[in-house]
């Protein structure tokens, strides 16, 4: 221990007597270890806790090209002409991940992330949810998508894991939605949203009408 010590005390002699090479030496091991700790987290999110579907090899996102052949959103039409003449996947179902609302539970709100998914958006990924269920056919339908599944953290740090949950009447943006499913830990749609809600789609009079050019 005594050799340990005066191994310190000579480096921090000698580093004192060059503070420019001190101030480089311990930038340069701050950013190293910054950038070790940011690569760590995006290989931990990626690879040591990959996402929790089965098959999620098969799983893949198809998007659609704008006329000057960049990548872009497919509309709501197209979407369900997709998917009536889909003979390549098993399902294809849309979704919209960037979006939040201000969740209201008791006296206490909260700005979350929100995914929003249609009627199948569950079943591409063959996840059960812990309590309750998830979407049914034509719940992404005006007048019955009035319905939110919450994710494990939110259940577990906004609704302190009560499992008398399902059915509940909750504030979304000042709107009513019944909790219908709590999904299991460790379930993510991506890496943005861990701690998120799932609502059905809200498809807009003006979706029905637009269309994609290609």
């Amino acid at each position: 221990m005594s050799g340990w010590l005066q191994d310190v005390r000579y480096a921090v002699r000698q580093l004192s007597r060059k503070p420019g090479f001190t101030f480089i030496a311990l930038l340069t091991l701050a950013l190293g270890i910054g950038a070790t700790a940011a690569m760590f987290s995006v290989i931990d999110a990626v690879v040591l806790r990959p996402f929790p579907y089965h098959h999620v090899n098969r799983i893949v996102v198809v998007r659609t090209n704008d006329p000057s052949g960049s990548q872009t959103v497919s509309s709501w039409p197209a979407y369900l002409e997709m998917r009536r003449l889909n003979r390549t996947f098993q399902a294809l179902a849309a979704y919209e991940d960037y979006w939040g609302m201000t969740l209201l539970t008791g006296k206490q709100t909260q700005y979350l992330q929100v995914t929003q998914g249609s009627d199948n958006f569950f079943d591409i990924f063959g996840v059960q949810p812990m309590l309750g269920r998830t979407f049914l056919p034509g719940e992404d339908q005006p007048g019955k998508n009035d319905v939110v599944v919450l994710s494990y953290e939110v259940w577990r740090q906004d609704f302190n894991a009560d499992p008398n949950v399902v059915n509940r009447t909750v504030q979304l943006d000042g709107e009513p939605y019944v909790v219908i499913g709590v999904m299991p830990a460790g379930f993510r749609f991506s890496s943005r949203t861990t701690n998120a809600l799932y609502i059905p789609m809200h498809v807009r009079p003006s979706w029905v009408s637009a269309r994609d050019t290609n």
